[in-house]
């Protein structure tokens, strides 16, 4: 009797969630049926039956603002578009604190991180990893010794290949004083680990020196302030009777359109800075030049130095100059962040996402290509050889100790330690690359370094060549 009433249960149980399957299509086809003129309805029909069915029938109470983040996250990972994605209520407050003061929580890099269902088998082995777009100067991170073009691999030892760029940024981020440890993968050969202490990032802006008969500006990231500090930079440089401009947008990671376009302003009297193209009317926008406050005189000659880490509005900024003929780029190839995004609120939390492409003045995209200079200067490319001997070089971590137990460390004290790499710890490096190496990592460590390395920056070197022709 009770193993037949088991079977009857059993069956009971069958008919059922047969009955329910039945029902479950008949409400899903009528829904359809009520949609087909309206795809779009339809599919939002479907999300909220969806929605709704797993409230009311998964088998453990569930909270309905998680169902709502997982579909908002997924519905903008699915664009598979890394500048495109849902916002927390933390993200948005750090948005909002980040652009509108220029200070945020963290070790000071951008990073870019493509989602993680981009990934398949035909994905390079660094396609999941975390790409720094560059090091905040005076920051953690830049102190560390994190460079434009690094592969973030790990966080405290967990592979960021699983998570979203928010996800990533998160782990990095923290109460300022504790420590994180960063693997990172340089030159797609070399692999160390990185310990670095958390600290409250306020975002600096400009940056002047004299530069023999130049003006020296370098501009670290368009946020409010930098219109107002550039002005005055440039403004004390024009006092003291510079000859010409160097200014710099290395390493600087973009910012705000406005802040861009105004600055870019006080050198044009005319013509497009910048322009937007979109799906739609209200993403396509042509920035102009007006001859209301062009602070720089016309023919005042001026160089822009860019490399890969220059993103965003620095691309902005190089492409403007470059296709006005208003100055001579030199440097690398820019980054290639030429998209727009807007961001949108949903009351605590919200989202960002890519409404329009930029293109420079001649017409020429910057999404994926980037801003080309016209004089290309690199450091020369390491061998097998020497990419080996800089990994043993960072593995060992044979430059920052000598940093730290010598931070003002002396012309000779470095010349007497180059030479014990090459004898002691037999490196295989020049004495050039080895000095700019220890040069590099002393001024990184400062408070307040130099503004510029003349003697072994190839670029800045480039830029007064081309100035000393200029004003022949």
């Amino acid at each position: 009797m009770k193993a037949k009433n088991k079977i009857i249960t059993i069956i009971s149980a069958f008919v059922f969630l047969a009955a329910l399957g039945v029902f479950s299509f008949v409400t899903v086809r009528n829904v359809r049926a009520q949609s087909l003129r309206d795809e779009k309805q339809e599919h939002l029909l479907l999300l909220s039956y969806v929605y709704d069915f797993i409230l009311g029938n998964y088998v453990e109470e569930v909270d309905s603002r998680k169902l709502y983040e997982g579909a908002m996250k997924g519905m903008l990972e699915a664009l598979g578009d890394p500048y495109s994605a849902y916002l927390s209520a933390a993200d948005v407050k750090d948005l909002s604190k980040t652009t509108a003061v220029g200070e945020f929580g963290g070790i000071g890099v951008t990073i870019q991180k493509l989602p993680p269902q981009w990934l398949n088998e035909k994905s390079e082995l660094t396609d999941g990893y975390v790409t720094i777009i560059s090091p905040i100067a005076g920051t953690p991170g830049y102190k560390a010794g994190l460079h434009a073009g690094d592969y973030i691999t790990h966080v405290d030892g967990e592979s960021v290949v699983p998570w979203t760029a928010n996800e990533a940024v998160e782990r990095m981020t923290g109460k300022p004083g504790t420590k994180v440890r960063l693997t990172i993968l340089r030159n797609k050969t070399t692999v160390f680990d990185v310990e670095i202490i958390r600290a409250m990032i306020k975002t600096p802006t400009v940056e002047s020196a004299k530069l023999f008969d130049y003006g020296y500006i370098r501009m670290m990231q368009w946020t409010p302030m930098l219109l107002n500090d550039f002005k005055k930079a440039a403004r004390e440089q024009l006092d003291a009777g510079v000859k010409g401009l160097v200014l710099d947008v290395r390493d600087n990671p973009g910012g705000l359109l406005d802040s861009v376009c105004d600055v870019t302003d006080l050198f044009l009297s005319e013509g497009v800075i910048v322009s937007t193209k979109g799906r739609v009317a209200r993403a396509e926008t042509v920035y102009t030049a007006s001859s209301e406050d062009d602070l720089i005189p016309a023919g005042l000659p001026i160089v822009v130095l860019i490399n890969k880490g220059s993103a965003s509005a620095s691309e902005i900024f190089a492409g403007a100059m470059k296709d006005s003929g208003r100055a001579v780029l030199v440097g690398e190839t820019s980054f290639g962040k030429g998209s727009v995004q807007e961001a949108l609120s949903l009351g605590a939390d919200g989202f960002k996402l890519t409404t329009a492409k930029y293109f420079t003045p001649s017409g020429a995209s910057i999404d994926k290509t980037g801003v080309v200079p016209d004089y290309e200067v690199v450091e020369p490319e390491m061998s097998d050889e020497e990419l080996e001997a800089l990994g043993k070089l960072l593995k060992e971590n044979l430059v920052y100790s000598f940093v730290e137990k010598n931070p003002e460390a002396k012309e000779a004290e470095i010349d007497a330690y180059v030479k014990t790499l090459q004898t002691e710890h037999t490196i295989g490096l020049s004495d050039r690359v080895l000095k700019r190496l220890i040069r590099n990592a002393l001024f990184r460590r400062m408070d307040f370094p130099p503004a510029y390395d003349y003697d072994y920056d190839l670029q800045l070197q480039k830029a007064v060549e081309i100035l000393n022709e200029k004003v022949r």
